[in-house]
């Protein structure tokens, strides 16, 4: 390939401004701020014509900003030497936004999922088509496919973006976003006397979820195992079914192309570890050691959110685009850990 001399490395400008509160005898303690980063030089593939036989080439072409506030409270609602109690919270907010790309939009696809980077929109959005609905008869056909031949009866409504009657890769856009606009935690801590208990959780809202995973059970374009979902597929007019397409071998018209039918809301709210333990009292003949402490911990106990695949919480890839992919990868597991600390 031909190099690039004039490529330059990534510039990133950050800028934070914050305060720190401490009020009431150090009981509470308040911590906000503002953040915004601009990462300029962005380096990105430059695609040539096919005729001049030069690879995609590296060069700096791209501007990315991501900005929000922070924000974290610490309280210590009791303080004596028999009973302890605090609770403390943080949470972020996110804007992410590529501000120019002077090439255009940067796709990058896996497992036909596509991940795109367009300017005035959301790093890594997800990029597909819209289903409307299923064609129920043959009356109400009225889009061609890319190879122009007709759809069938139980074939996906695909939006028709720009009106052309066709349906191809003119007709994809922006179906969702795998960022949150808020995340964060909170969480509190107990002690009495040689007793504690200790809780921790975590949370993210505003982010979407591509279910490849129920995207793939639900095919029907093979002799693969499926989901007890396509029983309910159309099957015909008078059947319609519960909005999935038709069973059909080879998917002949594409039924199982990326969609926001598969676009699922992925916010949490998790209960991360939850801590009980106890100091046991000690002899005073003991004086090699100074504490044994026991405690028994649970990891992830439960999780509140509406998704509905194994685990919201995915780690697809990391490639900036093409996050928040589940590919029915294992989720995280509960653990109940026992365990014993012996201070010398």
């Amino acid at each position: 390939n031909v190099a690039n001399e004039l490529i330059k490395p990534e510039f990133t400008n950050a800028i934070d401004a914050g305060i720190r509160l401490s009020l009431f005898k150090r009981r509470l303690d308040i911590d906000a701020g503002y953040y915004h980063r601009t990462t300029k030089n962005l380096i990105t593939f430059r695609n040539y014509p096919i005729e001049l036989g030069i690879d995609p080439q590296f060069e700096n072409s791209g501007t990315i900003s991501a900005s929000g506030i922070e924000l974290s409270v610490t309280g210590r609602i009791i303080d004596n030497s028999k009973i302890t109690w605090s609770v403390y919270g943080s949470l972020s907010t996110l804007k992410n936004t590529v501000d120019q790309l002077e090439n255009g939009d940067i796709i990058r696809s896996m497992a036909n999922v596509s991940g795109i980077a367009r300017e005035d929109e959301a790093i890594g959005s997800f990029y597909g088509y819209r289903i409307k609905g299923v064609f129920q008869s043959a009356t109400d056909v009225n889009l061609k496919k890319a190879d122009g031949t007709a759809y069938k009866p139980g074939d996906y409504i695909i939006e028709d973006l720009n009106s052309d009657g066709k349906i191809n890769e003119l007709d994809r856009q922006i179906i969702g976003k795998p960022l949150p606009d808020l995340y964060g935690g909170f969480g509190t801590g107990f002690r009495y006397k040689q007793i504690s208990l200790d809780a921790g959780f975590s949370f993210a809202y505003g982010q979407d979820i591509y279910n490849s995973f129920k995207q793939q059970m639900t095919w029907m374009g093979d002799y693969s195992n499926q989901s007890p979902d396509v029983a309910g597929r159309w099957k015909s007019a008078s059947d319609p079914g519960n909005g999935l397409s038709r069973a059909a071998y080879g998917d002949p018209s594409s039924n199982g192309m990326a969609a926001d039918l598969w676009v699922e809301d992925g916010g949490y709210t998790r209960l991360k570890y939850l801590t009980l333990g106890y100091d046991l009292p000690l002899k005073t003949k003991w004086t090699f050691i100074k504490g044994i402490k026991v405690n028994i911990t649970g990891e992830n106990l439960f999780t509140l959110t509406s998704y509905s695949g194994l685990d919201p919480e995915i780690i697809s890839s990391s490639d900036p685009l093409l996050r928040g992919i589940d590919f029915g990868a294992s989720p995280l597991p509960k653990s109940i850990i026992l365990g014993v600390k012996v201070s010398l």
